[in-house]
């Protein structure tokens, strides 16, 4: 047993070693301080005691001085409503400020919000019973200008909380649907994964026709049920909010669409604009001649006062064209909403700027279409550590990105934590000696075409290493799987790979022709697990597919757990593998292949221990000492011998499935 478990920066041991830690301490050291509470921006800013009100102007004082400097930001959960923006010429104008460190300080998180928040709510009256219907009397509504929401216009994105949980779109009655792309929480979403009475028909395009849902639709009238929106999450990462074009029977008849379904049998929608009465944490909102009325049924009455906010801006922070160190820790990013696809809507924008580190930091509540919490364009020797990505709708988690014309080298995503987003969390393009390494995630990648981790658009000798996946019921359907697109060396190493609503764990997505960065592919698959689900579903895929890139890659499989392993093309070189699908083919002497029940203690009730005599204690894995030594160089800086809780892994003896030895989930 390793006696070297993991630290925080703060030095206590961390007991579930992903995203932000609790209790995080920064330490108070700064050169410039900032309070949204009792600051003023007419005082110094060099002490707690003169902090300046606003991050803007704290930017300002720190812009003018020299060294390495530090802005320190006050937390205890105080929100600053502001855009900010950093970048060479903002705070960096002055060649002698060497680096700019802003750090959180307090009990709690400082939060960056794009929020507003709603006041003067009043009590409705009866003559609001026809938009919110019978329970029109625990309703409360407020009016204000809709040019509240500054950077945007999209109203229905703009994502309504109550003491920072989303409330949940209600319904508007009146002659407009609620507007094309809205989006509502993650949280609710229905799934035919957890619902048996949702189904969807498509026609002979593969577009979806027909959503039948039992347990719910039939609660409704006809009419009711024609002025509602469907929300449907579909292939490949994307929402849309598609109208009912007409109802029988309690089935939704949806317009003519270009949505192409993929091969998922599972459907994940929000139905919208449902004409029924309002309840008790819903919300509804009218625009009308400028203004917006935002109905509110709280939770808890007393939250009317300041704790509705909606989402009002595109992004929280954005900082850009750097070559200098910038450090981020301890900060919250909350709350924006974006126009279009792929415009805005980021928390966090590192725009060309190199040698970053965001550590310690809170992503959470985004809404939109293609939205990011985090997004990294072009950036070198970026680090993104134990941070946290929390509910976002029509949102990835972090995107790192390189330049179209060489890559981007050197980044790391490590120890973070990813829930409740509805496209994939890890996804980086043109990437070079990247390490996605001890990341934990559970409720993504809605509908399972988004993926969990995906390196794609030609990346080489990227590293994923220990993603652990929630197997629980309640994550499986938001799972993705891991891929490669069109990328070369490539190690996924000690891995959960949860399979998909179509039964992919993971796959070489592309079936284009690409120019591998590295001809040949020379991937590798090595301790990781895929867990046997009930519904058999990689029948059609395989659980794992290797070799399906164009022009075909060459692989390594070694010493894994999964139902069964395809070899689509390429030389794949398979050893040590345990095959839980009764049905698979060994490709080697080295491989076993035993019926599931007979490997897993009780796995149609999802208990993955081994069962006692089961191959998954005893079978001996394929040394890879000498393969492990050739990465090991690559990325001096990553642990490849101890596992998340510092339990010590042998290359020599290394057992099969992630670290070699049964694991607790």
């Amino acid at each position: 047993m390793n006696s070297r478990p993991p630290r925080t920066a703060s030095g206590t041991i961390a007991k579930f070693p992903f995203g932000r830690q609790p209790g995080h301490d920064a330490g108070t050291d700064g050169d410039v301080f900032v309070d949204a509470v009792d600051g003023l921006d007419t005082n110094d800013g060099l002490s707690p005691e003169t902090a300046v009100r606003t991050i803007e102007r704290g930017r300002q004082i720190i812009c003018a001085m020299e060294g390495d400097r530090t802005m320190r930001i006050m937390g205890d959960g105080v929100k600053y409503r502001e855009a900010v923006t950093t970048n060479s010429y903002n705070p960096f104008p002055n060649p002698k400020l060497t680096s700019l460190t802003v750090k959180g300080y307090g009990t709690d998180l400082p939060w960056v919000s794009g929020a507003e928040i709603v006041r003067g709510f009043a009590p409705c009256s009866e003559e609001d019973a026809a938009i919110l219907g019978k329970n029109w009397r625990n309703v409360f509504k407020a009016t204000f200008p809709a040019d509240l929401i500054t950077g945007h216009k999209s109203y229905w994105r703009m994502m309504t909380t109550e003491n920072g949980v989303p409330l949940k779109l209600a319904q508007v009655r009146g002659n407009e649907k609620v507007p094309a792309f809205f989006l509502d929480s993650v949280l609710t979403m229905m799934s035919s994964a957890t619902d048996p009475t949702i189904s969807a028909a498509l026609n002979a395009e593969n577009q979806i026709a027909t959503i039948r849902h039992d347990a719910l639709l039939p609660k409704y009238t006809d009419r009711q049920l024609e002025q509602a929106v469907a929300a449907v999450h579909v292939f490949p990462n994307f929402v849309r909010a598609l109208r009912v074009e007409s109802v029988s029977d309690s089935v939704l008849h949806i317009e003519p669409n270009t949505f192409h379904f993929g091969g998922s049998k599972e459907y994940h929608y929000n139905l919208l604009n449902l004409a029924a009465e309002i309840e008790k944490g819903g919300w509804a909102y009218r625009l009308e001649g400028g203004r917006i009325t935002l109905y509110v049924w709280p939770r808890d009455p007393r939250n009317l006062k300041s704790g509705i906010e909606v989402a009002a801006r595109k992004f929280a922070w954005k900082h850009s064209n750097n070559t200098r160190a910038v450090h981020f820790e301890n900060i919250g990013f909350e709350m924006c909403a974006n126009d279009r696809a792929a415009a805005d809507g980021i928390l966090l924008n590192l725009n060309y700027g190199d040698n970053i580190t965001v550590s310690q930091c809170h992503f959470r509540l985004l809404s939109g279409e293609q939205n990011q919490m985090l997004y990294v364009k072009w950036g070198n020797n970026i680090r993104v550590e134990y941070c946290s990505f929390e509910l976002g709708q029509g949102t990835y988690g972090c995107n790192m990105d390189g330049p179209s014309a060489k890559m981007a080298t050197g980044n790391r995503l490590v120890n973070c934590f990813f829930s409740d987003l509805s496209f994939t969390p890890s996804r980086h393009q043109k990437q070079s000696l990247m390490a996605v390494a001890n990341n934990y995630i559970r409720r993504t990648s809605a509908a399972g075409h988004a993926n969990t981790n995906d390196f794609k658009g030609g990346c080489d000798r990227c590293l994923c290493l220990g993603l652990v996946t929630d197997m629980s019921e309640q994550g499986r359907p938001y799972q993705g799987y891991a891929t490669n697109q069109g990328s070369s060396r490539i190690l996924y190493l000690h891995s959960i790979l949860p399979t998909n609503s179509d039964g992919r764990a993971y796959m070489d997505q592309t079936t284009s022709r690409d120019v591998l960065p590295h001809a040949g592919g020379d991937n590798a698959l090595i301790n990781c697990w895929v867990p046997h689900e009930r519904d058999g579903k990689w029948t059609t895929f395989g659980a794992i597919m290797v070799g399906r890139t164009l022009p075909a890659s060459n692989w390594l499989v070694l010493n894994c757990i999964a139902p069964t392993i395809v070899a689509a093309g390429g030389y794949v070189f398979r050893r040590n593998n345990l095959l839980t699908d009764a049905k698979a083919k060994a490709a080697d002497a080295s491989e076993t292949v035993l019926e599931y029940r007979a490997v897993y203690s009780d796995p149609d009730n999802r208990n993955w221990a081994a069962k006692s005599g089961s191959p998954l204690d005893c079978k001996k894995g394929y040394p890879v000492a000498a393969i492990l030594e050739q990465w090991e160089e690559l990325f001096p800086d990553v642990d490849f011998r101890h596992d998340p809780w510092g339990r010590a892994w042998d290359p020599m003896n290394p057992g099969i499935g992630p670290w070699g030895r049964p694991w607790a989930l």
